[in-house]
């Protein structure tokens, strides 16, 4: 067995915390020879009509029958393997170089990898199964991977948006009908996996792999592979699986494990809770960093918020040692950037001795990626916990310090719907000191009656994610109440159980999300630098920067937090091409969802009755800058978090997101 140290780090094989794929030693090959790229278990008769589950479910009709009689293989004949993609037996290959390594010498239960061909299954994209049933359990659970390489080419938000020309309508609203009509001429390998053909191929395969007769057969996720993306490297030792191999495997494997009932009990004992910390010396630091855009351009990262545990030494008091130290542990880290929106309120005016509509701004603090040591759903919502701090005066502006906008753009529309470009404060000038941009915000930034600014917050979960927690999250947001319902349960018994209880169980699972939309995801490239930038770094400063039509800027600013008057997706797009960015690259769509105020007050309570002490240190300190005093579009606002919900008054919870499959059971 060749160590592979050198792709994986120092992850050692195995299930961590009696849980979960952690990386570890991979073999070259797979039971002492080379994997079979039949990719059916050396079973010659892969492209066998009547061997295949296809039949089952898709017998063509009329004269399509016997098409697929002469393009099928003779049952008494070997063809090899000249219609099954390259990139799909890679799949099955390195996956399964993985799992041999995972499960060797581990009496776990039985682990297969299943290729689907798309031309057997007749489907865009091919796939690759991940399916596993545990000793002792009646349930066999799956996870699909998704290959990109073997389908059509990406999008750019050009290419979707010529094919959705005709469904546009006035002031740059895209009629979400009509853009449904069409789906199937922009719709992304993640969608492909229906309830139609791809899902019930994918489960009479997994039941003629393991001979299933009673077993409950449970879809747990779906993962993409991106075209960019490559199952093996090569090293002086020959070829071996790459770091986004394994990575992917964690991402199928791990959820396996989470769900089945058979490890139930060693999971619940192992997964993250807030109790452990009180009461035994251990304390809290929350750190906060600069954060740089990560996973090669896919995600925005203005700052990282970390938590750290600082635990005693427990060695013997009378040892004398330089090691007899405090032993810290980073548990979260969580990616966070800052966007702006606008929102319109009545405002006393003193000159008119009347209420006047004004456009305010409301800061909001989007989690955009959440790392624990497992993906867990208790585990990312500890990654939530971290940055609640964040909501405060004294630290969201540090963010907005660091984020790539010119938040001087706002004044522009500040005192009316009518542009004024006179307004322009450059936030990125040099003249200005850091303290001098922090009383800028502090004058731009919404208050509530009390003089006190904070920052709402949400949470962007990207369709693809490879987090099982995150995937749980984006679940909550569906558009399918039955989805909502599930995932929102999972996340308030998650939370109850973290906080020892204090959070209460009978909380609405439909309430966690006061407002959700959705965005494209992607990136474009940098001309100078070469570097992939993420779509998120763009907001509604590059758009007022623009000078586009206002009407764009308010349909804009109005996808920021609400998809159910308009096509948030859409107009997005349309807005990346105004302001000349239409060739950047579509690999999906990503759920925002803005949690709700009861949310984050429970959330606050149950932590505070925990006894939990989360040591913060203040990010930002204040000066009176006498020069600012006056100036036109920067006078005192009034809005806080508690009154949001002003902003989102006419907001339906259920938007139109992507009808999906069969839903897993937690």
């Amino acid at each position: 067995m060749e160590n592979n140290k050198d792709l994986i780090g120092d992850l050692n094989a195995g299930l961590d915390n009696n849980f979960g794929f952690n990386g570890g030693e991979v073999e070259q090959n797979v039971q002492g020879g080379n994997v079979d790229r039949l990719g059916q278990n050396g079973n010659a008769n892969f492209n066998n009509t009547h061997a295949n589950p296809e039949s089952v479910f898709r017998q063509p009709a009329g004269g399509s029958q016997e098409i697929m009689k002469m393009l099928g293989n003779f049952d008494f004949t070997y063809r090899g393997n000249d219609i099954l993609d390259s990139t799909l037996a890679d799949g099955k290959e390195a996956l399964s170089m993985i799992l041999d390594a995972m499960i060797k010498d581990k009496n776990l239960g039985k682990f297969k990898v299943i290729p689907i061909e798309k031309t057997e299954a007749n489907i865009l994209y091919s796939s690759v199964v991940l399916a596993g049933k545990l000793n002792g359990s009646n349930v066999i659970n799956y996870t699909v991977l998704i290959l990109t390489k073997t389908g059509r080419a990406e999008l750019s938000a050009k290419d979707i948006l010529a094919a959705t020309q005709r469904s546009q309508n006035p002031h740059y609203r895209f009629d979400k009908k009509a853009v449904e009509s069409i789906a199937r001429e922009i719709a992304f390998p993640r969608e492909t996996f229906d309830s139609v053909f791809h899902q019930p191929f994918v489960v009479a395969k997994i039941k003629q792999e393991f001979n299933a007769t009673s077993e409950k057969i449970q879809y747990v996720n779906l993962n993409v592979f991106d075209s960019d993306q490559n199952f093996f490297v090569e090293t002086k030792e020959g070829k071996k699986p790459s770091p986004d191999a394994i990575e992917i495997f964690k991402s199928m494997f791990n959820p396996i494990v989470y769900l089945d009932p058979a490890l139930q009990k060693t999971i619940e004992e192992a997964d993250f809770t807030l109790v452990p910390f009180i009461n035994t010396g251990t304390k809290i630091n929350h750190e906060v960093v600069v954060g740089q855009n990560s996973q090669d351009g896919k995600i925005r990262s203005d700052v990282a918020v970390k938590l750290k545990a600082t635990f005693n030494y427990s060695g013997q008091n009378n040892v004398d040692s330089i090691n007899k130290q405090p032993l810290e542990k980073e548990f979260v880290k969580t990616d966070v950037y800052v966007t702006p929106t606008y929102t319109r309120r009545a405002e006393f005016d003193p000159a008119t001795g009347r209420n006047i509509e004004v456009n305010r701004v409301q800061p909001v603090l989007v989690i955009s990626n959440i790392q624990t040591p497992e993906n867990t759903l208790r585990f990312v919502l500890g990654g939530i916990v971290a940055a609640l701090p964040m909501m405060n005066d004294t630290m969201f502006p540090y963010a907005v310090l660091k984020s790539p906008s010119n938040w001087g753009n706002l004044g522009v529309y500040e005192s009316s719907d009518v542009a004024n470009y006179a307004g322009v404060i450059d936030f990125k000038s040099p003249e200005f000191s850091e303290e001098e941009v922090i009383s800028l915000i502090d004058a731009t930034v919404a208050k509530d009656k009390a003089g006190n600014a904070s920052a709402m917050l949400a949470i962007e979960v990207s369709a693809n994610t490879k987090s099982f927690g995150m995937s749980v999250i984006r679940d909550a947001m569906s558009e399918n109440p039955n989805e909502a319902q599930a995932g929102g349960k999972a996340i308030i018994n998650a939370l109850h159980k973290i906080t020892g209880g204090r959070f209460p169980v009978d909380f609405h699972p439909l309430q966690i999300f006061q407002t959700t939309t959705v965005a494209p995801e992607g990136y474009f490239v940098n001309k100078t630098s070469g570097e992939r930038v993420p779509l998120s770094t763009f907001d509604i400063t590059n758009v007022i920067e623009a000078k586009v039509d206002p009407q764009m800027v308010y349909s804009y600013n109005l996808g920021e937090y609400n998809n159910s008057k308009l096509d948030a997706y859409m107009n997005k797009l349309d807005a990346l091409d105004k302001i000349g960015v239409g060739s950047a690259v579509i690999t999906d769509k990503t759920f925002r969802g803005f949690f709700s105020e009861a949310f984050i007050i429970e959330l606050e309570k149950a932590i505070k009755s925990v006894g939990l002490s989360i040591f913060v240190s203040p990010l930002v300190t204040r000066a009176n800058i006498g020069k600012f005093e006056g100036l036109s579009g920067y006078n005192g606002l009034s809005f806080g978090y508690t009154s949001a919900a002003h902003a989102f008054n006419e907001y339906s919870r259920f938007n139109t997101f992507d009808k999906g499959v069969a839903y897993r059971q937690y």
